[in-house]
């Protein structure tokens, strides 16, 4: 009865095991990272700025983090590129610049002055409970930017800028609270990056124009 005992005991610890090694399916995100109700729009003043795509080594659909509690990657569903490149531009029309959003640098419009380009240095976001009654998920975002111009100085960059964030929600991991806190690690990282754009202000900003 006791080595019936223990060769149960030993067949549900090699399952649980099994178990934990395996992979889920992905935790997947998509979509784009601006604040719920928040959309960039074109102006009707001419875009004095440009902001183009931001490089992503990872690529498209990149895995970007891992739920550890589920054993699944995190996977993000769309270009990490384009939604910072979104929020950076965001953040620059809440200071009154007029800005057009591009995917590449050769659809900048004629007129505009200065073109801001980035590359994601980092963007993650992992998540897993933490002793049975919470959910925790860490993101960390980090920028660098570059911009040309008549009026820049040649070789002009700003960064590297980071953020990380931990956020947590009861009981389990779930799709909001891993975007919830990648989405504030990139809105932090894209302030960061934006304040620093604004310091070439007397490059895009016409005389008698009153920037924030």
């Amino acid at each position: 009865m006791t080595v019936t005992r223990r060769l149960i005991g030993l067949a549900l610890l090699i399952m649980a095991m099994s178990s934990g090694c395996a992979t889920g399916r992905p935790l997947s995100l998509s979509g784009g990272l601006l604040p719920t109700g928040r959309e960039l729009s074109a102006g009707k003043v001419l875009p004095r700025v440009a902001i183009v795509d931001f490089e992503f080594a990872g690529g498209d659909n990149a895995v970007i983090g891992r739920d550890y509690d589920n054993v699944r990657p995190i996977v993000w569903k769309g270009s990490p590129g384009a939604a910072i490149a979104d929020i950076v531009a965001l953040s620059l029309v809440d200071r009154g610049v007029p800005v057009v959003r591009v995917s590449m640098a050769g659809q900048v419009p004629g007129g505009v002055l200065v073109t801001v380009r980035g590359r994601i240095d980092d963007f993650r976001v992992n998540a897993k409970r933490i002793h049975s009654v919470k959910a925790e998920s860490v993101a960390n975002v980090g920028l660098t930017v570059f911009a040309e111009g008549e009026k820049v100085p040649q070789g002009w960059s700003g960064g590297p800028f980071a953020s990380d964030v931990w956020a947590a929600e009861p009981l389990f991991v779930t799709p909001d609270g891993v975007r919830d806190a990648i989405q504030s690690a990139a809105s932090g990282a894209a302030e960061e990056a934006a304040r620093r754009v604004m310091t070439l202000r007397s490059a895009f900003t016409p005389a008698g124009t009153v920037t924030q």
